[in-house]
């Protein structure tokens, strides 16, 4: 008996379409709507028609608690006798009532804009980036902990490829300037931005 008898044809056509499947499928899967993605393989994989919100401020000025509205969830008032304050369903983006940061690297979701399903968006948050206040700005901790932070946002902004919107929060309504860890942040993003010849702004 011939051994070619024996051995089914292989069909390569039938394949190359189950692997293009396959890989919509995995793809469908790792960017399902309103998951947390932070790896740099996540950003480099966005769909880039898109519209891209970035959201950038100090711990505790609401970053995560913006960007949870932004995709329709609401917060409501319970009942006696607590009449405590929470989302009407279950947040995307963890948040809580503290001076640290809940978010720790840069991340985003797949979403709609107000859950209108003909908007879809995708939301960045970032981590709060208040300098401790044992802490001098100008220290060498202080500016090792934001140069980290600020590598880490180039990184993933350069492999979004673009960003349609940053919004910058802040923590003093009183006062029309930035908090000073915030400008702090912002100056080495736009230094490692033009450090590559190309502008964030």
């Amino acid at each position: 008996m011939s051994l070619s008898a024996t051995i089914p044809s292989i069909d390569q056509e039938q394949i190359s379409k189950r692997l293009i499947s396959f890989s919509n499928y995995i793809r469908e899967s790792t960017y399902s709507h309103n998951m947390i993605h932070d790896t740099l393989e996540d950003f480099g994989r966005v769909d880039k028609q898109k519209p891209i919100v970035v959201c950038i401020g100090p711990c505790g000025v609401g970053k995560s608690t913006q960007l949870n509205r932004m995709t329709g969830l609401k917060l409501i008032q319970g009942d006696a006798p607590t009449y405590s304050i929470g989302w009407d369903d279950e947040p995307i983006f963890k948040s809580t009532a503290s001076s640290d940061s809940v978010t720790k690297f840069v991340s985003f979701t797949n979403t709609f804009f107000l859950n209108d399903h003909s908007k879809p968006i995708i939301l960045v948050d970032t981590p709060g980036h208040d300098i401790p206040e044992n802490q001098d700005l100008d220290s060498c901790e202080a500016r090792d902990a934001l140069s980290l932070m600020a590598a880490d946002f180039h990184n993933k902004i350069k492999a979004l490829g673009r960003v349609t919107s940053i919004l910058i929060l802040h923590n003093d309504v009183y006062s029309n300037r930035l908090n000073s860890s915030t400008y702090a942040i912002l100056k080495m993003i736009d230094e490692k931005f033009s450090e590559t010849g190309e502008n964030i702004w």
